[in-house]
């Protein structure tokens, strides 16, 4: 009883209710009826072999400890939910930090760094799938060499045979005019019109040849940077088309443009493709109107050549940056099919960027995306 505060009593009675045992010696020998009317205790009995075992327990003194051991278990719960918690949050930062490395690595990669690899290492799913990534990160890389290597390889080649069939071409075509010459009179009509057919046909092949050696050599030319006043620029071009401006009855408005640090030779291909395009497919019975418009950001400035000339639908948006890919054929529209491919990469190989929106029958926009860093400032130039 000293040992546990609960327990108020114990009793052992026989059969007959008779108590055997008691700390009350008194009580010994005396009946005791159950069940107990005093509010304040409870029994509990436990058949023993011929008696059973009753023992009177305090309610006010159980509840509290019953109360104690709920408060108890409470603590106990919330404690064990906490450290759950805390390892939760734990293993979360740690695999979220794993992640966020294998992430970083995956941007990087998809922004042109090939080398870019996880160092992550350990035996979770996470190694596996960065052990997985590098994986692919080096087949990809080696791909993507191999890729630029026969680019490289079959640029070189279309550099070398555009320069090299020059001669020859040359010669053809002075030898069919020499030929034509001499002949003189004593040509008919058929003759003469296929002589025509040699020397319109040797000069679309020049002017290809030509082309694709311009953009051949766009790759293998260094960047000459100087300061290039686009307006004056975007004049001279104007100056160079007069011709088709004036046959066309086109009207050109032309913003102040910035100056920029740029190649010259590679700008004026750049706008000269543009305007030539611009003028050149235009509808019938509407005289070209091009406008070229700029709208400076703060980190770059937007060059806008838009004209109201026959436009296309924009699932040809790739197509038409693509080398000799013509949305019509030469019958209809003179030119080499290379213009805008030659836009492109001279575009790429100043650092800028390209961007085309068009409808048919309404248009088109290009729009020259040039980093303000390529803004040339005369106030800090050095004298």
């Amino acid at each position: 009883l000293s040992q546990n505060p609960t327990v108020e009593e114990i009793l052992i009675l026989n059969h007959n209710n008779t108590i055997r045992v008691s700390h009350d010696f008194s009580l010994i020998g005396t009946k005791k009826q159950f069940p107990d009317s005093d509010p304040t205790a409870f029994w509990l009995s436990q058949a023993l072999s011929e008696h059973t075992l009753w023992i009177r327990f305090s309610r006010t003194s159980l509840q509290k400890y019953t109360h104690q051991a709920w408060q108890n278990a409470l603590w106990i719960a919330i404690i064990g939910l906490l450290i759950i918690a805390l390892v939760a949050l734990f293993i979360g930062i740690w695999l979220t930090r794993r992640l966020a490395h294998l992430s970083h690595s995956a941007e990087l990669f998809a922004q042109g760094h090939y080398q870019s690899r996880s160092p992550l290492s350990g035996k979770d799913e996470v190694t596996t799938l960065s052990q997985a990534f590098n994986h692919m990160a080096e087949l990809t890389e080696e791909n993507i060499n191999a890729l630029k290597n026969s680019n490289d390889e079959l640029e070189h080649f279309a550099y070398i045979a555009s320069h090299d069939l020059q001669t020859p071409l040359r010669s053809i075509r002075l030898l069919s005019d020499m030929l034509a010459t001499d002949l003189g009179d004593r040509l008919d009509d058929d003759e003469k019109d296929y002589f025509k057919r040699i020397q319109k046909a040797a000069q679309r092949m020049s002017q290809l040849l030509q082309a694709l050696l311009a953009y051949s050599r766009i790759k293998h030319t260094e960047n000459i940077l100087k300061p290039v006043n686009l307006t004056q620029q975007i004049h001279n071009i104007e100056h160079d088309l007069s011709a088709i401006i004036q046959n066309t009855q086109a009207r050109l408005e032309i913003d102040e443009l910035p100056t920029v640090l740029a190649d010259e030779h590679k700008s004026h291909q750049l706008f000269l493709n543009l305007l030539s395009n611009a003028l050149k497919y235009h509808r019938d019975g509407h005289p070209p109107h091009v406008c070229v418009r700029v709208s400076s950001q703060p980190h770059q400035h937007l060059i806008t050549v838009s004209d109201n000339g026959i436009g296309f639908d924009m699932i040809y948006r790739k197509k038409i940056f693509q080398p000799f890919k013509r949305l019509h054929n030469q019958d209809q529209y003179e030119g080499t099919g290379i213009g805008l491919a030659t836009c492109q990469k001279v575009s790429a190989a100043l650092g800028w960027k390209i961007l085309v929106s068009s409808k048919p029958q309404q248009g088109s926009q290009f729009t020259v995306m040039i980093p303000r860093a390529a803004d040339h400032d005369p106030e800090r130039s050095p004298a």
